[in-house]
């Protein structure tokens, strides 16, 4: 008994850690580096897009490559491409509230009906004494910010980096720009699946 106690208690700490690391606010950082980056190469910054958060997010970048000891220049031959990503979550429906149920018999013999079935209770559904949970979130929606150096002289692919969090409460320029100062940190290094705090 005392060693399924245990048992049971280690399972609660590593699924508690497990969630804790996917909660509302964590980030995910991955990246690959192809070829080296050079400390203190000039470097110009290109949103895929030039809309308005995007800029701003372009000026973040700068800074935080200034304050690492990169030199900007738009004439640079290094470029850091970036873009950003709403993606969905993913929404069930459970279906319609329903009160008898009709199912087949699988212990029929002969000519005996199929069972009837009162549904007083579905968690999901709903039944004679509750409506159920109707259209829920299964999967929560996520943001994500894609980065990557490419030289320009002869076309070849420095460094590829993309952060993931849950979105929450948080509006999209907050969470990149505190995405932002991760990425410039592990620039040019290869990172796998980094857990930081998205302040």
């Amino acid at each position: 008994m005392r060693n399924f106690t245990l048992v049971l208690g280690v399972l609660s700490l590593f699924f508690s850690g497990a969630v804790w690391a996917q909660s509302e606010g964590d980030g995910i950082l991955n990246a690959v580096s192809y070829r080296p980056l050079k400390a203190g190469v000039k470097i110009a910054v290109e949103p895929y897009d030039n809309s308005v958060a995007n800029l701003k997010l372009k000026g973040r970048f700068e800074a935080e490559l200034r304050k690492a000891g990169y030199e900007i220049s738009d004439s640079a031959n290094i470029i850091m491409s970036f873009e950003t990503r709403d993606e969905a979550g993913a929404w069930v429906q459970p279906g319609k509230r329903t009160y008898i149920e009709l199912h087949n018999n699988p212990e029929r013999r002969g000519v005996e009906p199929p069972k009837v079935l009162l549904n007083l209770y579905n968690s999901d559904r709903g039944g004679v004494l509750n409506t159920g949970r109707g259209t829920r979130q299964v999967t929560p929606r996520k943001y994500r910010l894609d980065t990557t150096i490419d030289n320009k002289t002869n076309g070849r692919r420095m460094w590829h980096a993309w952060t993931i969090t849950n979105v929450g409460a948080a509006d999209s320029s907050t969470l990149a720009a505190s995405m932002i100062p991760m990425m410039v940190k592990n620039l040019g290094q290869t990172v796998r699946g980094q857990a930081f705090e998205i302040k």
